[in-house]
């Protein structure tokens, strides 16, 4: 299982690709095989997870009741989902577009949160830090969407 903690700073190469710091690359569980799937998180970021982290939440989400809102985060969360391979150099990517759903200049910051990787624009960040209770109506609901599936993916019994 692989667990992420603390931050980093990387940079988005000219290929849309990112140096995963050495403390998050030596986190990699065996069970990820070095794959990522990336897509896009909550708040303005992206999610990277392990590919073996991410097959959890897949098959969880079988379990999610189909509505209209529990299928808006799904189609949130595969519309522009991406799996990429650790390079030899340690990058994952391309991002594709992803890059600019996350507005991703140049530097770019990474937490470890668990059992991902959040990728951030530093003044995304920042700005998300500053301001949590002033996103727009849209994003506040897919954002309780996203928290409320985690909690029934995490804890069946109790949610569904």
């Amino acid at each position: 299982m692989s667990k992420f903690r603390g931050r980093g700073e990387s940079k988005l190469d000219s290929k849309g690709r990112i140096l995963l710091p050495a403390k998050f690359r030596r986190s990699i569980s065996q069970e990820a095989e070095e794959r990522f799937v990336i897509t896009r998180g909550t708040r303005g970021c992206l999610y990277a997870y392990p590919l073996d982290e991410w097959k959890k939440i897949e098959n969880r989400f079988e379990d999610i009741p189909e509505n209209l809102e529990n299928s808006e985060l799904k189609t949130k969360l595969n519309e522009f989902l991406i799996e990429s391979n650790l390079d030899s150099q340690g990058r994952i990517g391309p991002l594709g577009d992803l890059i600019g759903i996350a507005r991703l200049n140049k530097d770019v910051l990474l937490i470890g949160v668990g059992s991902k990787i959040e990728i951030w624009d530093p003044q995304v960040r920042e700005e998300v830090r500053n301001n949590i209770d002033n996103r727009d109506d849209t994003e506040k609901k897919l954002d309780e969407l996203y928290y409320k599936a985690m909690k029934m993916i995490k804890n069946p019994t109790k949610n569904g």
